[in-house]
């Protein structure tokens, strides 16, 4: 994973720490394996990276090789949500989660 999904990652963290509910709430959500179905169906996506949010909620990158890409918050209720989606996703770095640094 290179430094911009990473810091995409950590930044959507963040953002979901202090908006998550509320945005979760108002973003299309559907039960975690009927999302996953339909992510996989509609846009080639598959999961990508996985986050523990500090509340108990999962988030997820789906990616496709196509460059499309969906994060969703996974509620402790088993439902997924969208939170944001994009185009023209490109890992730098496939390594790793982190590059090593030189010393």
């Amino acid at each position: 994973m290179h430094r911009a999904l990473l810091s995409l990652v950590m930044f959507s963290s963040i953002f979901l720490l202090f908006a998550g509910r509320s945005l979760a709430a108002a973003r299309p959500c559907l039960p975690t394996p009927e999302m996953e179905a339909a992510l996989e169906r509609s846009f080639q996506e598959f999961p990508l990276a996985i986050a523990m949010m500090p509340d108990g909620s999962l988030l997820t990158l789906y990616a496709s090789a196509h460059g499309t890409w969906t994060m969703t918050l996974q509620r402790p209720d088993e439902s997924a949500c969208i939170v944001v989606a994009g185009e023209d996703l490109n890992l730098l770095h496939r390594g790793g989660l982190v590059p090593e640094r030189a010393t």
